[in-house]
């Protein structure tokens, strides 16, 4: 449905999504090293080389392009960017005083929309964990009487783990170039939980 949404975008507004992204979202948080495409990295320095164990070895692979399903998880960034938005998030929609996103749109997002199943390899990676559920964009859950609020991402060769726990004022942004770090970022998301709050 994301990529729906960045049809929906382009439609109304005239623009791609990338173009309405950046105005909107990427440029007002100052994320100034966030792309919507594998194409922009070319040229930039500091860039992260996605891995995938090939014959029990971690290889260098090949950017994937994800351009057609760009709304859906083509965003690059940096764990620098990504606190921008973790900041944002935790100000419930604003950045320096100034609000991006409607109160009501942001509590639409972290709506339980759809209840996710609890199945025994997610009830021994998280027993802590008692409901799960997907509102929009995010995975909302509990932990130790906190309301969690996540997502991971995945492409090739890339994981990331975002997490918060809105009523401590705690986010927390995990990035791998690894395709098989998703379990250990989501593990060291719980741990800095836990050592935030004792």
């Amino acid at each position: 449905m994301f990529i729906a949404a960045g049809q929906v975008i382009a439609a109304v507004t005239g623009r791609p999504w990338d173009d309405v992204a950046r105005e909107r979202i990427f440029q007002p948080l100052g994320m100034s090293r966030t792309t919507t495409s594998v194409a922009a990295l070319r040229g930039m320095d500091d860039i992260a080389t996605p891995h995938a164990r090939y014959d029990g070895r971690m290889t260098p692979i090949a950017w994937r392009n994800f351009d057609n399903v760009g709304s859906a998880g083509a965003i690059n960034t940096t764990v620098r960017d990504m606190a921008q938005w973790i900041r944002f998030q935790l100000a419930r929609g604003t950045v320096g005083g100034r609000r991006l996103l409607s109160d009501s749109a942001f509590r639409q997002m972290r709506q339980a929309n759809t209840p996710i199943r609890s199945d025994s390899a997610t009830d021994s990676l998280y027993p802590e964990v008692h409901l799960r559920s997907y509102g929009l964009g995010w995975v909302l859950s509990d932990y130790r009487g906190r309301l969690v609020v996540s997502h991971g991402g995945a492409l090739d060769g890339m994981r990331a783990q975002v997490g918060l726990l809105p009523e401590e004022r705690l986010g927390v942004v995990l990035m791998a170039n690894s395709d098989q770090a998703g379990s250990l970022l989501a593990g060291l998301q719980y741990r800095v939980f836990d050592a935030f709050t004792g």
